[in-house]
């Protein structure tokens, strides 16, 4: 299974390690053997994955695993094509990333991340004298994440209202973004027809957002 199964426990945790290796042996990039997925190869030299994307795009093809996870989500578009379908599709979507809306999508990251910034401030400022400052550092930088991702995708703020539309949606991102990666780790995931039970609350999550 090679390094599957500690990939699967904390796939972060999995990388940065044999990031740290290639740091430590002067190396630019390692093989990873997936197991029964395949074998995949971390780039983790600056002028390397530069050169990946900008001198061999022919590499950069997506996987049955990206489509079979994300492609969930997302469906086949502009994220998992391939080649001239890419080309196409890449097309079709450039005017939604005009410098004006990418003006607007910076703004939004630079105002949550101030957000961000003066929670743990806050956090620090209430600790007691000589004391320290505790926080859930995974639940603070997860909610911010969804809120970009929200407001960026979707012009709505999980996090922001009382209504519950707004948490319902904030909720089905976050178990649907949950899923894919899940679906994507997993090396025999059940078919997404199945009723199984992640599998009906992920179709249940999804509705909520289509809706």
């Amino acid at each position: 299974l090679g390094v599957l199964p500690s990939f699967r426990r904390d796939a972060a945790g999995c990388l940065a390690a044999h990031a740290s290796y290639c740091r430590r042996e002067g190396l630019d990039a390692v093989a990873l053997n997936m197991g029964l997925l395949g074998t995949f190869t971390l780039v983790v030299g600056a002028e390397q994955v530069a050169s990946v994307f900008e001198d061999r795009e022919s590499v950069m093809f997506k996987s049955a695993i990206d489509r079979r996870g994300v492609g969930l989500l997302t469906g086949i578009g502009v994220l998992l094509a391939d080649g001239k379908e890419h080309t196409r599709k890449r097309r079709l979507v450039l005017p939604s990333f005009d410098a004006r809306r990418l003006t607007a999508y910076v703004e939004t990251m630079s105002d949550i991340s101030k957000q961000v910034a003066d929670e743990l401030l806050g956090a620090a400022d209430a600790a007691p004298p000589g004391g320290a400052a505790t926080f859930e550092a995974s639940n603070t930088m997860s909610s911010a994440a969804l809120r970009i991702v929200g407001l960026c995708l979707f012009s709505s703020d999980p996090a922001g209202g009382s209504d519950a539309a707004t948490k319902d949606f904030g909720s089905a991102l976050e178990e649907c973004l949950e899923h894919t990666a899940w679906i994507s780790r997993s090396a025999l995931p059940p078919p997404k027809w199945l009723p199984t039970r992640r599998n009906r609350r992920f179709w249940r999550n999804l509705r909520v957002l289509d809706s």
